[in-house]
């Protein structure tokens, strides 16, 4: 298995000061072998039999849990900024050091309502 520490690289002050951003760009810049490494080590094979469907917030959330939906058979759930899918969706807002927003994801997705 790959060193998957050494490919994700810590951006201090990013994307304003105090803030520890944690870059996985090298990580997906890398041979393939090392993102399916990645993928496979986020989860178990006794936690799949409990799940029917990953959720991946965009942008980034997309590339890995959809990767590791697919190579589960699983299904895969866009979670996306406001405005972005079509209604009837669900939101959801949240705070960071930084600031807020909303996330939406569309309704009836994966049992959300």
């Amino acid at each position: 298995m790959t060193d998957l520490k050494c490919l994700i690289v810590d951006v201090p002050d990013f994307p304003q000061a105090g803030i520890l951003f944690r870059d996985i760009a090298p990580l997906l810049r890398t041979h393939f072998e090392a993102t399916l490494d990645a993928i496979d080590a986020l989860f178990s094979e006794a936690e799949w039999q409990q799940i029917d469907a990953l959720a991946g917030i965009e942008a980034r959330g997309f590339v890995l849990a959809a990767g590791l939906a697919g190579r589960r058979r699983k299904g895969f759930v866009p979670i996306r900024k406001q405005g972005k899918l079509p209604p009837p969706v669900v939101s959801a807002a949240y705070s960071l050091e930084y600031g807020s927003a909303v996330l939406e994801v569309q309704s009836g997705a994966a049992g959300w309502r």
